[in-house]
């Protein structure tokens, strides 16, 4: 296969789960008796109309973003890891814990200071599977989801 083919193959694959996803949608909104037409408009373009919104959109999926960077991660070294949601709640309790602890300090000190410890907070956190998978042998998958589920009582 030439380079060129296996791009192709790529975007088109990317291409066809869109269309399918849409599709699949579509169905369901026409089940339920909604305007398919209307409604893809207004998730699709609704949040470019206004710097505010767009700005929203991006404050979102950013975090999203870098998450699913380091789950790419794991994934690629063979690791399941489905704690995303608990290391990165851990890490803003990290963060936030150091910008309440601190809010006397400059502002360039103490975004980098909150910042490392939102990175160390999440990082222990994941580490924990990692530890127990390496030493106990439990199973990674069932240890991030618990550790999901203790995470998720510090910020509910």
């Amino acid at each position: 296969m030439t380079k060129q083919f296996k791009v192709l193959y790529k975007v088109s694959i990317i291409i066809l789960a869109i269309l399918a996803a849409m599709t699949i949608g579509s169905i369901i909104l026409m089940t339920i008796g909604a305007d398919v037409v209307k409604t893809y408009r207004v998730i699709l373009f609704e949040p470019l109309k206004t710097t505010l919104q767009l700005s929203e959109v991006l404050l979102r999926a950013i975090p999203l973003t870098i998450i699913a960077l380091g789950i790419s991660v794991a994934y690629r070294s063979g690791i399941i890891n489905i704690g995303a949601e608990g290391q990165m709640a851990m890490g803003i309790l990290g963060t936030t814990a150091v910008a309440l602890a601190f809010p006397e300090l400059p502002k360039p000190v103490l975004l980098p200071m909150a910042i490392l410890a939102g990175a160390i907070s999440g990082g222990v956190w994941g580490f924990i599977p990692g530890f127990l998978k390496a030493k106990l042998q439990v199973s990674e998958l069932l240890s991030t989801v618990m550790l999901n589920y203790i995470a998720a009582q510090f910020y509910t």
